[in-house]
């Protein structure tokens, strides 16, 4: 391997060719060494070196792109800020993954930093601490970053909304605590919190959640529900329900359940036409389409693929054994969401282990307890898989999104959506980042 020199790193442009012969392994400790230098700025932006580090995950494997981050953090401290957004949304997956609490604070501190500039990665990694449910860091995040969010004017309004959306239901979840315990519910909190999120717009969520968690036994089937001009208030009702069900029976947070209950139904209420008798039929085309949705501009959100299809039969399980549901529905969901598991999890391969929530959840009832083992190992694999992404020519850095198969092009496609806060002039990555693609770019020299 070419050593790192100074008069090597002088020229930005002999440094890349040097590091663009090296293969995946010697990359990163080529990287590694350029790193004990004293760097510039625009050294930093013209290799645009957050974007190598980030492409170092498909490569060689997320522990090695950990290391180096680890490794940027104290060495670069003022380009690891800017740069926030390429770097530590691994970092953050990398402690959720492996339970550790001193990663999992400090990536999600770096968030905070500054919510309104890192505005999609902020709510996708917010969206991570609800899954893995990580109620206490999730609840700081989503003080911090609402209120910034929601009175910047350089953000589409609304962005703020899951942030808001928790800070209810989670104060809703200590009332259904006071119930659980016994306790005469203390509607007052919410109360405040509604008045301070939204002001005149408060609606008095208590009024509604209180009755529905206190006693969920006063809300039964009846047999014109599925009727389109029925249907949406009983759902607000059912959802309430859910949450205190899954709450006793899987020890899930009310967030963690809120992402599932939303997702599944914006499934079915989402189809074209619902006739009553066809509400739990949802087509293949129709999940693929739905899916499809998710898979946004650079893959901030193709988690909800994975809580949509693992959420199914959380919802379904809820729903037939409370007799909102008949057998053959049930078992069409199940039997739908099953197919599609199989697709996601082909198509995701070695990125299986940054979507571990789904198996840090209780199983559903349905769940056959060996495919759950069995298919929550693989997941865990994927960390470590052999990856075998090795240039096609010396000074080519192609990171093969066309190691996507093609029959799969629907389910993860780019799809639009609200363009991400910095933009770069690369193409997207399979993890997900925008990353160099064939010779490296130099944007203040113009090189192409």
């Amino acid at each position: 391997m070419t050593a790192v020199t100074a008069d090597l790193i002088a020229n930005v442009e002999d440094w890349y060719d040097a590091y663009s012969t090296l293969s995946p392994t010697d990359r990163c400790d080529f990287i590694d060494q350029t790193l004990d230098y004293p760097l510039t700025e625009d050294f930093l932006e013209d290799s645009e070196m957050s974007l190598l580090i980030a492409g170092l995950e498909d490569t060689v494997g997320p522990a090695a792109m950990v290391r180096l981050v680890d490794k940027v953090r104290q060495v670069l401290p003022e380009f690891h800020l800017k740069e926030v957004p390429y770097l530590e949304d691994t970092m953050l997956v990398w402690g959720l993954f492996h339970d550790d609490p001193e990663q999992i604070d400090t990536a999600a501190a770096y968030f905070r930093k500054n919510p309104v500039q890192f505005v999609d990665h902020f709510l996708m990694t917010f969206r991570w601490l609800c899954l893995y449910q990580k109620r206490d860091i999730a609840l700081q995040q989503a003080e911090v970053g609402f209120p910034m969010i929601q009175a910047s004017h350089d953000i589409l309004p609304g962005a703020e909304d899951d942030l808001g959306h928790f800070l209810i239901f989670d104060q809703c979840e200590r009332l259904y605590d006071q119930i659980s315990r016994g306790q005469p519910p203390d509607p007052a909190p919410l109360a405040e919190l509604e008045h301070q999120l939204y002001g005149d717009h408060a609606v008095d969520v208590g009024a509604r959640a209180i009755p529905l968690l206190s006693d969920p036994t006063r809300l039964a089937p009846s047999p014109d529900w599925r009727q389109a001009d029925r249907r949406p208030a009983v759902l607000r009702d059912l959802h309430w329900v859910f949450l205190r069900h899954q709450r006793g029976a899987k020890g899930f947070s009310f967030a963690t359940s809120t992402y599932i209950w939303d997702s599944v139904f914006g499934l079915l209420e989402g189809r074209q036409h619902i006739k009553p008798d066809a509400y739990f039929y949802p087509t293949e085309q129709e999940l693929d389409q739905y899916l499809s949705s998710y898979a946004r501009f650079l893959g901030l959100e193709r988690d909800w693929a994975f809580i949509t299809l693992w959420g199914i039969p959380y919802v379904a399980d809820f729903l037939k054994n409370h007799g909102w549901m008949s057998t053959d529905e049930h078992t069409h969901c199940i039997s739908l969401a099953d197919h599609f598991k199989a697709t996601l999890i082909e198509a995701s391969r070695s990125d299986l282990w940054r979507y571990s929530f789904v198996h840090r959840w209780t199983p559903p009832d349905s769940a056959d307890p060996d495919v759950w083992v069995k298919e929550a190992q693989i997941f865990a694999d994927s960390l470590t898989a052999i990856r075998s992404f090795e240039d096609s020519s010396p000074d080519a850095l192609d990171f093969l999104d066309e190691l996507a198969l093609p029959s799969f092009d629907s389910l993860l496609g780019v799809h639009n959506g609200r363009p991400p806060t910095k933009v770069r002039s690369t193409h997207r990555g399979r993890s997900g980042r925008k990353k160099p693609k064939g010779k490296h770019k130099n944007k203040k020299r113009g090189r192409h």
